[in-house]
């Protein structure tokens, strides 16, 4: 299963995940690669808890994109 990702740069380097359909699930890492790795594992764990306690594994639901947005174009006049 593929979960959405939401990633976060930090002001004081280094970036923070969260995922959606995982309430709580939170993992961080100073690169993107390292990142991607940690959220691998925190997706395995907080996977292997729910299944430890006998709860139901969360299908997906959200996904991700990105948009690209322009600021408005100023009035002239």
């Amino acid at each position: 299963m593929e979960y959405a990702m939401l990633i976060e740069k930090e002001k004081t380097g280094g970036y923070t995940a969260t995922f959606p359909d995982l309430p709580g699930c939170v993992t961080q890492g100073e690169t993107m690669g390292e990142l991607i790795y940690m959220a691998e594992d925190a997706i395995e764990t907080y996977l292997s808890g729910l299944k430890e306690l006998g709860e139901p594994i969360p299908k997906p639901k959200y996904r991700a994109a990105m948009v690209e947005a322009r600021p408005p174009k100023k009035k002239v006049g």
